[in-house]
């Protein structure tokens, strides 16, 4: 994890809007949970470390979402492809996947050049964020419940 890649935390996270596999438009304020989000950025489901992560994320999404969490995922691909990947999972990805086909949401939050989790809270502010660089370092299920736990007492 190297908290000098992308955003600072604390910073109020940019706003975007991008289509899911079925090219239905989300705004980021619909995607916020009662606590939070969870959002991920990673290249798309070309990049086996990248499935890997998405199906990590999909298992993890039921006690994220008990903490009052949402999920979801940006990915440098086209909704057509997203969605041939999200039907064809053998685990259920019950969270949106957003497709930044030109990668200006990835530019956008400085997510270019690896995967990156963020952790932030209702307020739109960056609180926690891990950093994956190789394809080795994804936040587990007890990194990612601790950060949302730590954002639900600093609110």
């Amino acid at each position: 994890m190297t908290q000098e890649y992308g955003l600072p935390i604390g910073m109020i996270i940019p706003a975007f809007t991008a289509p899911d596999d079925e090219e239905k438009i989300h705004h980021l304020h619909n995607l916020m949970g009662e606590n939070g989000l969870i959002l991920s950025f990673v290249y798309g489901t070309w990049c086996a470390t990248c499935v890997q992560a998405l199906h990590a994320l999909a298992r993890y999404a039921p006690q994220v979402k008990k903490e009052g969490f949402n999920m979801a995922a940006v990915l440098i691909d086209d909704p057509r492809d997203i969605h041939t990947f999200k039907i064809s999972s053998p685990i259920p990805i019950q969270f949106p996947l957003l497709a930044d086909k030109d990668e200006q949401i990835h530019q956008l939050y400085q997510a270019d050049s690896s995967k990156v989790y963020m952790v932030i809270d209702q307020n739109f502010v960056l609180r926690h964020k891990f950093i994956d660089f190789d394809g080795t370092q994804k936040p587990t299920l007890p990194m990612l419940l601790a950060a949302a736990r730590d954002v639900i007492r600093m609110n």
